[in-house]
């Protein structure tokens, strides 16, 4: 039997985040936009972990609040962008 990997999600993602162009920031820190995300995930990449090693998203220096117009940080949309295209399962968290 095959396992699934699970990821947590906190938070609710930016709704049109999955429909968005993929030329859209969605690491405002990292200056990392959708295709890049989509890209490693194609390539591989399945966990947050390696997204990060491979695109720079959530750099050590990240400023969140001050840099994404949300507000917050972009590991929500990266979450449902990697869940979506890499067929991972969600576990559900409150923030």
């Amino acid at each position: 039997m095959e396992t699934q990997t699970t990821i947590p999600i906190f938070g609710t993602p930016t709704p049109e985040i999955l429909d968005a162009a993929d030329d859209i920031l969605v690491c405002y820190c990292g200056k990392v936009d959708k295709k890049a995300i989509l890209d490693a995930v194609a390539a591989g990449h399945d966990t947050v972990d390696k997204l990060k090693a491979a695109t720079g998203i959530c750099p050590e220096d990240h400023d969140c609040k001050t840099n994404n117009p949300s507000g917050r940080c972009c590991l929500v949309d990266v979450n449902a962008l990697l869940r979506t295209h890499a067929g991972i399962l969600p576990t559900w968290r409150s923030t």
